[in-house]
């Protein structure tokens, strides 16, 4: 089934998870404003937060990740909590992430991804992604918190790795604004690749 994500919401085609998330997060923004971190409340999202990444914008080439949940933890290999996330992309999708985290606490705006990616043990898997804009106590959007899941194991790597390298190879995905409104001209798919009909709802 084709969905037409123009005239969709962005909670209809996350997974479960990653909903509520979104929901979570929704009911705390404004159309101004994205939630300051610290209005957020972990018994409200206690049954995901061993899915959730927060990550701190020091300047545009550190992301400092300043929580990851233990399911996050465990599927890259190793807890990165204190690290620049960017340091672990694969210099093929380093530059594009850069470009990705930094346009969500410029403007600021969400975005949805899926992404192919590949673990310490050489496993292969279907990730979904949620990132969302947060700021600070005095207004200012510095912070992202992430939301993941995996959907699905593709393949595996020859040999395991030493350490993560996130290949985060985009297959499909788009951002929103702060109403939760798709933006139609971000909206893309990778050609080279057939998405599985659970990911991302099936679009």
């Amino acid at each position: 089934m084709t969905v037409n994500l123009s005239r969709t919401n962005v909670a209809s085609v996350l997974s479960r998870t990653n909903q509520a998330l979104f929901m979570y997060w929704e009911r705390l923004a404004t159309i101004e404003r994205p939630p300051r971190k610290t209005a957020l409340d972990p018994a409200e999202v206690r049954k995901i937060l061993s899915n959730l990444v927060i990550y701190e914008r020091k300047d545009i080439t550190i992301f400092q990740i300043r929580l990851m949940g233990t399911k996050v933890a465990q599927r890259i290999g190793v807890d990165l909590t204190g690290k620049n996330l960017l340091e672990f992309f694969h210099y093929a999708g380093k530059a594009e992430a850069q470009k990705d985290l930094n346009r969500i606490v410029d403007e600021p705006c969400g975005q949805f991804l899926v992404v192919k990616d590949r673990f310490t043990s050489g496993r292969e898997a279907w990730v979904e992604i949620l990132r969302l804009p947060l700021t600070d106590d005095l207004g200012q959007t510095r912070f992202i918190i992430g939301c993941t899941e995996e959907k699905n194991t593709t393949s595996f790597a020859a040999h395991q790795r030493d350490k993560p390298e996130l290949i985060a190879e985009h297959i499909k995905g788009f951002f929103f604004d702060l109403e939760g409104k798709i933006l139609p001209d971000t909206i893309w798919t990778n050609p080279d690749h057939a998405v599985p009909d659970d990911a991302g709802g099936g679009w």
